[in-house]
């Protein structure tokens, strides 16, 4: 641990900015039960061993969104707290030599109390690539291959996609019945080409917040 570590009465906050390759793991969330020394569980897990190894102290961790199993992210928001009083460049660095490879933190910053990733969020992004010819298999894990896609009529696929646009309510995209309202915004869908050396669909979907399952 950094020995110019302060450790005081006062609850830390911190806020994160994380990108991850999802593959390995269970989602985001952490997962109960396994073992500590050969179970992945979610990316929060790995986060939370490392942060204990390097800090030798517990850390809570929130992530803004609960991605599922595979999904990747460039920029999850989380929010930890410690009983470290820790400058936030030493964090970040130290933590990512400890991280696996798979993992980065990509910014850190003090927060205040009452920061909640989940509740303060303005908007949120998810990605999906669809490609249409057989990919590089260093990217061949980020996306889908759909080699029939040039059989879809296109400009009917993005009448369908506006559809979507605005606020509904989504129930019937939801895997189970949540406790929160199933009515949700989307801001925008983007559905546009990309000529690559691996050609593909890129489907942009914005909005504030969204059901489990229901993107």
């Amino acid at each position: 641990m950094d020995q110019g570590a302060i450790i005081n009465n006062k609850i830390q906050t911190y806020k994160l900015i994380i990108a991850y390759d999802g593959t390995k793991y269970y989602g985001w969330q952490k997962q109960d039960g396994g073992n500590a020394f050969i179970w992945i569980g979610g990316v929060a897990d790995t986060l939370i061993r490392s942060f204990k190894k390097v800090f030798l102290k517990e850390i809570s961790i929130l992530g803004a969104s609960r991605t599922d199993k595979g999904v990747h992210a460039h920029g999850q928001v989380a929010r930890i707290r410690t009983i470290l009083d820790l400058d936030p460049t030493k964090i970040m660095t130290a933590w990512n030599y400890h991280l696996p490879s798979d993992i980065t933190i990509k910014s850190a910053s003090k927060a205040a109390d009452l920061f909640n990733p989940r509740k303060d969020v303005k908007q949120k992004t998810y990605t999906y690539r669809l490609f249409t010819e057989y990919p590089d298999p260093f990217i061949g894990r980020f996306g889908w291959l759909y080699p029939f896609i040039k059989a879809v009529d296109i400009n009917t696929l993005k009448k369908v996609l506006a559809l979507y646009v605005g606020k509904h309510d989504f129930s019937s995209f939801c895997r189970y019945q949540e406790a929160k309202s199933p009515i949700k915004i989307i801001d925008s869908i983007e559905f546009v080409y990309e000529k690559t050396s691996t050609p593909s669909y890129l489907i942009t979907i914005k909005g504030p917040s969204f059901a489990h399952h229901q993107i």
